[in-house]
């Protein structure tokens, strides 16, 4: 079964506040470049019958994307499996060079015609990327992925506009200072998450997975209750038990 289809790109949203009105550009110079500073961790996650799992997380930064100093690509790729390093590493390496290949000669070309790029060319772009690394993991990697693949989920940042994709159950948040009601004075900190998880369970997910002749079924314990997330299943066998719904490899 493919489960990387396509990649998800659910969320265009901009920095600017609601209470902020579109200005005229002489007025919104501030806002040309809104990444200021960036960092990044990685933890491997905890298992007590491995303590010396390897962290399989890798990540990708790439600040001032082909040259433009408004744009900015971030990306995070969570691999999983025997050979989960592996993938995650290669995605990392391949999606580098597809996005800012194919996003420099958008912007290029909307440069030489003296026009602006629209949001829909960005979004392909963005899945002509994933795409291209999925291709490539298939064809060229030389990675054995019948039980090994990779989350990915990406941000790529144009002035203040925050296009997300992604692949898998691994999540981008935006966090927005938000006024306190009844307050003045007062702010808060909100979590608005920028993609869907790619999870088995979800309606329109599970349909393609059973319509591609898969299955959706959690672990069973002894007495037959379920255990966990769902995963995705072959129809009559029981691997590879995936739990999204969607990954890069496997």
């Amino acid at each position: 079964m493919n489960h990387n289809l396509r990649a998800s790109i659910s969320k265009e949203v901009t920095t600017a506040t609601q209470s902020q009105s579109v200005q005229p550009r002489q007025a919104s110079k501030k806002f040309d470049n809104c990444v200021t500073k960036f960092a990044f961790a990685t933890k491997t996650g905890y298992s007590p019958k491995n303590p010396n799992k390897t962290n399989q997380d890798s990540f990708l930064v790439l600040p001032h994307l082909g040259e433009y100093r408004r744009t900015h690509f971030f990306a995070v790729a969570d691999g999983h499996g025997i050979n989960g390093k592996l993938v995650s590493e290669y995605v990392k390496t391949i999606l580098a060079k597809e996005v800012e290949q194919n996003i420099k000669y958008t912007f290029d070309q909307a440069k030489i015609n003296q026009r602006v790029v629209d949001s829909t060319e960005v979004k392909e772009q963005l899945d002509k990327s994933f795409n291209r690394v999925t291709d490539g993991l298939y064809k060229n990697s030389g990675i054995n992925l019948r039980f090994s693949g990779s989350t990915c989920v990406s941000v790529l940042i144009v002035g203040n506009k925050v296009f997300c994709a992604n692949v898998g159950d691994s999540r981008a948040t935006l966090a927005r200072k938000k006024e306190i009601s009844n307050s003045p004075g007062q702010s808060k900190l909100v979590g608005i998450p920028l993609n869907r998880d790619h999870k088995a369970d979800e309606p329109d997910e599970q349909q393609r997975i059973i319509a591609s002749g898969g299955r959706v079924a959690a672990y069973r314990d002894m007495q037959g209750n379920p255990l966990g997330p769902a995963r995705v299943w072959h129809l009559h066998e029981d691997i590879p038990g995936l739990a999204m719904s969607r990954s890069f490899g496997d």
